[in-house]
């Protein structure tokens, strides 16, 4: 539906589909607010920021690891769709920016922060495995344990943005994969 309205071919059957939409009651007992769709970063951002601050708390901050030549990490830095600052606090709305497996969560899951805990020893082995990049400090830090839309509860660790060209990494960014989703840009 949404791609033919993309072309500009909406039939009746669309119309009737989309109208079957309106008032409709949507189930938000898992705590997962529908989330509200702009057209202007600024907007969401506005939003996001605002129903931020409503929460009560402390904000739990996670600022990105940018890596490489200078040219190549501006570049990653404008199509990167991990945030330079990541604010969060217990409650927020927040959208998975990476596939996660297992449990099979992917890029788009929303989710409600539930609480912030150290990774576990376990974990630490597992990532280190994996060959993911974990900070030097990471046993000191605290993440965030997200409650999904699809029943899975998971505590979020680093992942990384790569720019690559030619096989070769030429700019790397290590940020928490969230975002706040209590609005998004009608493009994610």
């Amino acid at each position: 539906l949404l791609q033919d309205i993309r072309m500009g071919n909406v039939t009746a059957e669309h119309d009737a589909v989309l109208r079957s939409r309106i008032n409709a009651k949507l189930d938000c007992s898992n705590g997962i607010q529908p989330t509200r769709l702009y057209t202007h970063r600024n907007d969401v951002d506005s939003e996001n920021q605002s129903k931020l601050k409503l929460l009560p708390g402390a904000e739990v901050m996670y600022g990105a690891l940018d890596s490489g030549d200078q040219y190549a990490v501006e570049t990653l830095q404008k199509g990167c769709l991990a945030p330079a600052a990541l604010k969060l606090k217990i409650g927020a709305q927040v959208m998975l920016l990476k596939n996660l497996d297992p449990p099979m969560l992917v890029n788009g899951s929303r989710g409600v922060v539930l609480s912030f805990e150290k990774i576990s020893k376990q974990l630490l082995q597992e990532l280190t495995r994996k060959g993911s990049y974990v900070p030097s400090d990471i046993e000191n830090q605290v993440f965030p344990v997200v409650a999904f839309d699809r029943g899975t509860t998971q505590l979020i660790t680093p992942a990384t943005w790569d720019l690559e060209r030619a096989g070769a990494v030429l700019a790397s960014r290590v940020q928490v994969p969230l975002c706040l989703a209590w609005a998004i840009t009608v493009h994610k």
